[in-house]
């Protein structure tokens, strides 16, 4: 085995443990499947190993791994004009507990989102992306981008709003 082998399993070994589980909950909430989290998860690292094996250099990992997750994403949702159900997907109680009734209706109201909707909240509300991170990833502008993220969030008060109104089933 080369140094430049030995060098890029010890890189993946790094960036695997560090973005794993991150890249695998993105993946879930932009999804709603857990099979296809699964698969897309398992896609991303199988190719940033090859990359890093070979020797090249991945200037921003992070960013990498998130492009590539959101890319398998859209294209396995649009394939398979891929439609789950809230209660078909796998969202994990908070480690305190069971989720409360609002956060339950919240996660309902996400995943009634459009999924470019869905995308640009999961990025900065759950994964903590900076706006020029964010930009990177979606390949937007940072104007474009806060555009984005503004109605995103103003159909998400919507739809949680008629959810709340409705007296939806807490039910998953």
């Amino acid at each position: 085995m080369t140094q430049r082998r030995k060098d890029g399993d010890g890189c993946f070994r790094e960036v695997f443990i560090r973005y794993k589980d991150r890249v695998y909950d993105f993946a879930l909430k932009l999804t709603g499947d857990t099979d296809t989290a699964g698969d897309v998860t398992q896609e991303v690292f199988l190719r940033i190993y090859k990359q890093l094996t070979q020797g090249h250099r991945i200037e921003h990992p992070r960013r990498w791994l998130f492009i590539s997750a959101r890319n398998l994403c859209l294209n396995t949702m649009r394939n398979e004009r891929h439609t789950t159900t809230l209660a078909e997907a796998d969202f994990a109680a908070t480690a305190d507990g069971p989720e409360s009734p609002e956060v339950m209706l919240l996660r309902k109201a996400l995943h009634q989102l459009d999924p470019n909707d869905r995308e640009v909240l999961i990025l900065k509300e759950y994964q903590g992306f900076t706006y020029r991170e964010m930009a990177a990833i979606l390949e937007c502008t940072i104007p474009a981008l806060r555009s984005r993220l503004y109605e995103a969030r103003k159909r998400l008060r919507d739809i949680y709003s008629r959810l709340c109104k409705r007296g939806a089933n807490y039910d998953m």
